[in-house]
């Protein structure tokens, strides 16, 4: 690893060890702060510091190989206006010697949100824990510079600044991501226990250049009966497929969405979280970020409606909502056959249904590439002692 200097009250040869020994968890100097000959690693706590790096952030994540639309600026700081409340910023930034920001790594300090978590104060993504999770994280670090840039910042992860912290939790990494080695290597040297805790798997369609094209072999009697409901859906009820949601589609969405996972089961509708998507979906459908494709009916207006997100050549699927009075001609999976053919058409080549089991994910995609995540527990805190004998138990 890099050697560093720490301008503050602990010096550069203070060990791991010294650090733990309040029992609290992570306390480590005041301010953190590290330099080398080309570098400056600093963590960021305060709300105007992190305010001071959008210039730099979505740049930088254009040249990250994880390009994920919940690493979008708009997202991350949207997330922490609406749910940083209890929670502190501990963003590493690393610079070059010109103050340029290099690479980033989009930590907080946060309360766990579910089982043994929810005793835990945890380091973990901005998104990681709370009413709104984001499902494809990652550091942003230009691809190809992940050796010399990662190191920086998992070094930084031994003089995080902040109050107390009993492990770290870091959702929803691509296993194919360049950090993720790293990432684990910073893990394991400041937690007990740590490892890969979790694992889902993300099903995907790669989409053709002609939608007709997407007819397999294997399942070709299944998509015969989506077309000939689709043939029903357009003549007999004479639906229309519209590529734009429209005047107040995030609230029809919402509408759509409840009829199947009401206020309660589905994180999606709550009060807390709906302000957030409302606020974001409205800008993002503006600007074409996210997509709104839809299926109406005269006598019914808009049935069906799946909401998902733009990155690159890529669409994540993020939710949709059905009307149940149309069950026979199975909707939902009417304006899913419709995104698909619609993102083909705008030239984007995989279609990511995001991480879960649903079946019917299953029979739209073959393949699917996983998302790993990482914990660990502070090594002598009673309460992550407790945590990961818990864990090892269950």
């Amino acid at each position: 690893m890099t050697p560093v200097f720490v301008e503050a009250s602990l010096s550069s040869s203070g060990t791991l060890s010294q650090l733990f020994k309040a029992g609290g968890g992570f306390v480590p100097c005041p301010r953190a702060r590290t330099e080398t000959s080309r570098h400056v690693t600093e963590v960021i706590e305060e709300e105007e510091g992190l305010a001071r790096l959008e210039p730099f952030w979505d740049k930088l994540l254009e040249k990250s190989a994880t390009r994920s639309p919940f690493l979008r600026w708009d997202w991350i700081w949207t997330w922490w206006r609406h749910f940083g409340e209890g929670r502190k910023l501990a963003v590493i930034v690393v610079r070059g010697h010109r103050g340029e920001v290099e690479a980033i790594a989009p930590f907080m300090l946060s309360k766990g949100d579910h089982g043994l978590r929810r005793h835990l104060r945890l380091l973990t993504w901005i998104s990681g824990q709370g009413p709104v999770l984001g499902e494809r994280m990652d550091a942003l670090v230009p691809l190809g510079r992940e050796a010399e840039l990662g190191p920086l910042l998992s070094d930084a992860l031994t003089h995080l600044p902040g109050h107390a912290c009993h492990g770290v939790w870091l959702p929803m990494i691509p296993a194919e991501s360049p950090n993720l080695d790293w990432l684990m290597k910073a893990v394991k040297s400041v937690c007990a226990g740590a490892g890969v805790a979790e694992k889902l798997e993300s099903r995907w369609l790669k989409l053709p250049n002609n939608w007709e094209e997407i007819e397999p072999g294997s399942q070709g009697r299944w998509r015969r009966r989506m077309r000939r409901k689709n043939i029903i859906f357009l003549q007999k009820h004479e639906g229309r497929r519209c590529e734009e949601g429209g005047g107040g589609a995030m609230d029809e969405l919402a509408r759509l969405h409840a009829f199947h996972w009401p206020k309660g089961r589905s994180h999606f509708v709550t009060d807390g979280a709906w302000g957030f998507h409302r606020e974001l979906g409205a800008r993002w459908l503006k600007s074409g970020r996210a997509l709104m494709p839809s299926l109406a009916t005269p006598e019914r207006g808009m049935v069906a409606a799946l909401y998902g997100f733009a990155e690159g050549d890529e669409f994540s699927f993020y939710q949709h909502g059905w009307d149940p009075a149309l069950a026979r001609l199975s909707p939902g999976n009417l304006v899913l056959n419709w995104s698909m053919e619609l993102c083909s058409r705008r030239q984007m080549r995989i279609f990511d249904m995001l991480p879960g089991d649903q079946p019917y994910k299953a029979e739209w995609c073959r393949e699917s590439r996983p998302l790993v995540s990482l914990e660990g527990f502070h090594p002598w805190n009673p309460k992550a002692l407790l945590a990961r004998w818990a864990r090892k138990m269950s």
